[in-house]
């Protein structure tokens, strides 16, 4: 009678990148409905990743909300924390959503949609005007 070998491997096993935060101007998007802009300036985009691998990319991505349109990159770093700034005017007016996308030198892909809408209402006369209703993206 004899008994086999048992092999058991403990090494842990490989985790895509985790975003561990995203702010826009200092504020989670999470948080309620978004920044609403409403004079030009710019949006500091600041991502924190937590990865096993050295990073290979941080994209943040932007899609016009309710026009059906796909994310383009809005800009991308190769490390983090990942800054971005964005400087609107009234030609970017109107509801995003965002997204981001971060892959390690391995191709381990780790992304967060943001469901909450991001409003720019910049006005192009002297008065305000208030977001009609409150976008949400999914």
């Amino acid at each position: 009678f004899s008994l086999t070998a048992c092999v058991i491997d403990l090494r842990p096993i490989p985790q895509p990148p985790l975003i561990a935060g995203f702010t826009v101007n200092g504020k989670a998007l999470d948080e309620n409905a978004g920044p609403i802009i409403s004079a030009p300036g710019q949006l500091i985009f600041e991502v924190i990743v937590s990865a096993q691998a050295p990073l290979k990319r941080i994209d943040i991505l932007r899609a016009r909300a309710g026009l059906g349109e796909g994310y383009s990159v809005l800009g991308s770093c190769d490390a983090s924390p990942c800054r971005y700034e964005w400087s609107v005017t009234s030609a970017d007016n109107g509801a995003y959503c965002i997204a981001v996308e971060v892959e390690d030198e391995r191709g381990s892909v780790g992304s967060v949609p943001y469901k909450n809408a991001l409003a720019i209402i910049i006005p192009t006369t002297s008065a305000l005007v208030e977001p009609a209703a409150v976008l949400t993206c999914q």
